[in-house]
């Protein structure tokens, strides 16, 4: 066992228990390991009190997104021979997977659990969950490509989404801009909702949660001006738009409790590749260490 699989296996292993007094986290965090030896790597669940971590998908498999009733993960699942993904559905408990699409990117599962949606870049999509023909919502045009679409997330019938213009792909590119788009999941047009980063900072692609009562938005931030050592960060800004409140701490990816009242958030990686996942409050309080390294956590019941 090389030196990088020992560090991934032990931060698996690793438990850290809640501070005293803190408030006490409930439900499941389904969670990815990437950036580890093909034997650690995968698609993992742990009670969100910490604990041993199971095992659901095995090799390199990222962003799982458990259904409304719990009971399926639509993950993105890469070859060991392939540079390219495809999104498909798995048991919660584990077992067979189902394909569903090419290009797969960040899935979303739609309110009633008959669709999931997916930014792949160059495009966002809907398949039918239980497989099927995949309708093209949105797609770049040109080459290089006029903008990237991600992090889609359903709220009622409509998508939101990540629309990144001018993605740095070309010498001389104007800047890229991030908005959060809106638009139906079916047909018509998409519009940016009127979200301010606060200064020095922009909308990234990458992060978009939502909230359980479905009033706040988790948005990824980044410097408008990035250095070599240039952190992400993680903001809160209401759904219908308004300032982003950063979150302080150095935070990459996160996702609400059931409750709304804390989030599940992952750093940046470490030399050695771990990502202890933590659990914050709002404020960005630590109220404990989840005891796993991994990214792409999401939160259910």
């Amino acid at each position: 066992m090389n030196a990088r699989m020992v560090a991934a296996a032990a931060a698996l292993a690793l438990l850290a228990p809640a501070a005293a007094g803190a408030q006490t986290p409930s439900g499941t965090i389904t969670f990815s390991v990437v950036d580890a030896h093909p034997a650690v790597a995968g698609v993992y669940s742990v009670a969100a009190t910490g604990g041993t971590p199971t095992r659901i998908v095995e090799g390199w498999a990222t962003a799982p997104a458990v259904s409304p009733d719990g009971r399926r993960i639509a993950v993105s699942i890469s070859h060991r021979r392939s540079t390219t993904s495809a999104l498909y559905v798995v048991p919660a408990t584990g077992g067979r997977a189902t394909y569903l699409a090419p290009y797969s990117g960040i899935p979303a599962w739609s309110p009633n659990g008959r669709q999931v949606a997916y930014g792949y870049g160059l495009g966002l999509a809907i398949a039918p969950a239980g497989g099927g023909k995949v309708r093209h919502r949105f797609r770049s045009r040109g080459n290089p490509p006029d903008a990237f679409y991600n992090d889609p997330l359903w709220v009622g019938s409509r998508l939101l989404f990540t629309r990144t213009d001018n993605p740095p792909m070309a010498p001389g590119a104007p800047p890229a801009t991030t908005r959060v788009m809106s638009a139906p999941a079916r047909r018509g047009k998409a519009r940016a909702i009127p979200i301010t980063a606060p200064a020095g900072l922009g909308l990234d692609q990458g992060e978009l949660a939502l909230s359980p009562d479905g009033s706040t938005l988790l948005v990824a931030l980044y410097p408008t001006n990035p250095t070599f050592d240039s952190k992400p960060a993680l903001g809160l800004v209401p759904v219908g738009g308004g300032t982003v409140r950063p979150i302080p701490g150095e935070w990459l990816h996160g996702d609400f409790s059931p409750d709304g009242t804390l989030l599940c958030v992952s750093p940046n990686p470490a030399a050695d590749g771990s990502q202890p996942i933590s659990v914050i409050d709002l404020q960005g309080n630590v109220v404990s260490h989840l005891g796993v390294s991994g990214d792409d956590c999401d939160w259910t019941r």
